[in-house]
């Protein structure tokens, strides 16, 4: 007896890349899972979507998908800039194939594949940033030291000329500003010195719930009481093993920034939760792992989208007073958990920093 042949929306629940079906109305009838992996929905809110809600600045695509129609020729179009939204984007190639009608030659659907090379370019150019990197970790390393040696040496000569002007009773207020600043140099140094060599990692077992129980209390009694705090933390979250000391200082780094961006009265949201599996698959992390999310959500002015690439790169800032190296740091520990941190504009206004960390190490090989 003959097997029954596999229906339409089974084939396509194994297929790689995303297939939509559109019809002459340019409306989505069927699409398969890959289609949510790429507009992070579910599909069946993809379904009955027009080409062009889907498809921002999507002329060409709309073009496209005229011609096929009234042509009944394949089309193509590589590397198309899907923006998604406005500070996410995807490479994408998009191929067009007509579907005729049985009694004739009009074209009645067209299917619409896309094979998703964000990933593709993702890798090239953090290759090629690792390697810039790696040689200005070199000589930031040789330079930190060499500026380390003399500074100790002007602060142990200054703290000498301290003790002299103390016994003396003279002012010493020279030598305290100069103990100050060179307190901020051997900060700065030491920071420096993190971005040029890996960074160790003490793994211990904890509650994430409590972790961030401890930062947010902390900061609710220190900040502008005008600022209010809105955690919505899942108690029920199993036991973390990170490095305790690490993680917490990315997540007070994020939320002293936030205090920083907020307009008075504002509102600073923290969350944390399970991170459902499609929301990791075009982010460079491991798909077989379990991974937690922490937000940490402001509302004030956000990034101009100009500066959203250079967010995390070293030295760079958008204040007065910054260095530029907190959130390249905070990048770096959680790259070094096999975790990712990323920048998001939130819905209305403000921003959104996003933790996403596994919730035991990555087996390194």
């Amino acid at each position: 007896m003959l097997k029954k042949a596999p229906s339409e929306k089974r084939i396509l629940k194994y297929v790689a890349y995303a297939i939509l079906l559109v019809n002459r109305e340019l409306e989505v009838t069927l699409c398969n899972d890959a289609v949510s992996q790429i507009w992070e929905q579910d599909k069946n809110k993809i379904t009955g979507k027009t080409i062009s809600s889907l498809f921002s600045e999507s002329q060409k695509i709309l073009n496209c998908l005229r011609l096929v129609f009234s042509e009944g020729k394949d089309y193509s179009i590589n590397d198309f800039p899907l923006k998604l939204s406005p500070n996410i984007e995807k490479v994408v190639n998009v191929s067009m194939n007509p579907v005729f009608k049985k009694s004739h030659r009009k074209v009645q659907q067209v299917i619409v594949t896309i094979r998703d090379l964000t990933d593709h370019y993702q890798i090239k150019s953090k290759e090629q940033e690792k390697e810039i990197l790696d040689s200005l970790g070199m000589f930031v390393s040789s330079i930190a030291h060499e500026i380390q040696n003399p500074l100790s040496g002007i602060k142990g000569a200054t703290q000498l000329l301290q003790r002299e002007l103390e016994k003396s009773d003279m002012p010493t207020t020279s030598t305290s500003m100069i103990l100050h600043e060179l307190g901020r140099i051997d900060r700065l140094v030491k920071e420096l010195l993190l971005l040029s060599q890996p960074i160790p990692l003490d793994y211990s077992t904890f509650n994430l719930y409590e972790l961030l129980n401890t930062i947010t209390w902390f900061e609710e009694n220190t900040v502008d009481p005008s600022i209010t705090f809105h955690k919505y933390y899942d108690p029920s979250l199993p036991d973390i093993t990170a490095d305790k000391d690490k993680l917490h200082q990315v997540i007070l780094n994020l939320i002293k920034n936030a205090v920083d961006a907020s307009p008075k009265n504002g509102k600073i949201i923290i969350r944390s939760n399970y991170c459902p599996q499609w929301k990791i698959v075009d982010k460079q992390l491991d798909t077989q792992q379990k991974y937690y999310l922490i937000e940490v959500e402001d509302q004030g002015p956000g990034i101009p989208s100009a500066d959203q690439k250079r967010l995390f790169k070293p030295l760079f800032t958008t204040k007065r007073k910054g260095n530029g190296l907190g959130l390249s740091i905070s990048f770096r520990i959680i790259e070094e958990h096999g975790g990712l941190l990323r920048y998001k504009n939130a819905a209305e206004q403000g921003a959104i920093f996003e933790i996403y960390i596994p919730r035991i190490p990555p087996q390194k090989s």
